[in-house]
């Protein structure tokens, strides 16, 4: 958090920076007052008004704004900071280009976003425990919360409009919205496994028996769960060498295109219907399982879903990927000129 806050001020400050500067602080401030309710507007030219200003006294000795400043890039490095800085930059020159605007609203709820995140990550779950933990964090900072939501909200503007932009930019149909919406679907599935011992070489005639007994007892199990003879859990429970998941019932939690499992496997997984039960599937790795698939989310097909996809997948939230793609698009169409070189 401190060293996005501390280049929130130093963007303010780099543009102004130089011999010939392109924007003072006041001017960046007007055109950003453009796009946002900044948060940072009226304290900025303040804060950089003069660098012999005293900012803390440590024991008795005088910390200055430049003292601070210059602490700051020799910590990060310049070229660091001013590569946040060009990033920010270009989002910013974007979202005026596309007419976007990040409201007082959006950076509050980006904020208490935020600190719900660490309050629910302190309490284990809990956000109403964790908020006093946090709370109890910063105070031994010298920081209460009210001070520690004012500088997110500093944070946050520059957040909120990179994920704006980022989703401005979105590209539906250069995206297989189809395989989006497979990879993501959660097969709820239980098994039944018989095993028998993998081999790589030429298997031995009682290897050969194993396998083949293996395969009996799923087929044998088969028949009586599709005749409705037995129930699934049950059999699981009583036959099952998956000594993980037998006493579970077979349970495998959700499956999903993600799931590191042998691709045969999944593919005999995702073929299945709710509470359909597979033919025996054998695994690269030794045995034979039964499958069976207790609930699929979402459980509509694509075909009867797919405005709904595409509707989501513009308004989701930006991962972090989604934002370095974005930002790499802007910075190859950006004409970035620097002054010093040739």
């Amino acid at each position: 958090m401190e060293k996005r806050l501390i280049v929130s001020l130093l963007v303010l400050f780099l543009a102004g920076c130089g011999s010939t500067p392109r924007r003072s602080v006041a001017d960046y401030t007007v055109a950003r007052r453009k796009t946002v309710e900044s948060p940072t507007a009226g304290g900025v030219e303040r804060f950089f008004a003069s660098s012999d200003a005293t900012l803390v006294r440590i024991n008795g000795r005088a910390l200055t704004r430049g003292d601070f400043l210059e602490a700051v890039f020799r910590q990060f490095g310049e070229m660091t900071l001013l590569s946040e800085v060009i990033k920010e930059e270009l989002f910013l020159q974007e979202a005026e280009r596309r007419g976007l605007q990040v409201s007082g609203k959006d950076v509050e709820s980006e904020v208490e976003a935020v600190l719900d995140g660490m309050s629910r990550e302190l309490g284990n779950g809990d956000a109403a425990a964790g908020r006093i933990k946090l709370a109890d964090l910063y105070e031994k900072q010298g920081l209460s919360l009210n001070d520690v939501r004012s500088e997110l909200r500093k944070k946050m503007v520059a957040q909120v409009l990179i994920k704006k932009v980022t989703i401005s930019m979105r590209e539906p149909g250069g995206i297989d919205l189809r395989a989006l919406y497979e990879r993501n679907r959660r097969y709820h599935t239980r098994h039944i496994a018989y095993s028998f011992p993998s081999f790589q070489d030429q298997p031995d005639s009682g290897q050969l028996l194993k396998k083949k007994a293996a395969r009996e007892k799923a087929g044998s199990a088969r028949a009586k769960l599709i005749s409705g003879e037995l129930e699934f859990a049950a059999v699981a429970r009583a036959e099952s060498d998956d000594q993980v998941t037998r006493p579970l019932g077979g349970s495998l939690g959700p499956i999903t295109a993600e799931t590191p499992m042998a691709e045969s496997l999944k593919k005999a997984i995702f073929s299945l219907k709710p509470d359909q039960v597979s033919e025996p599937v054998e695994n690269p790795r030794g045995g034979y399982h039964l499958f069976q698939v207790t609930k699929i989310e979402p459980s509509q097909a694509y075909d009867e879903v797919k405005d709904e996809v595409r509707k989501k997948y513009l308004e989701r939230a930006p991962e972090l990927e989604e934002i370095r793609k974005t930002y790499y698009r802007l910075r190859t169409q950006a004409r970035i000129d620097w002054p010093g070189e040739k």
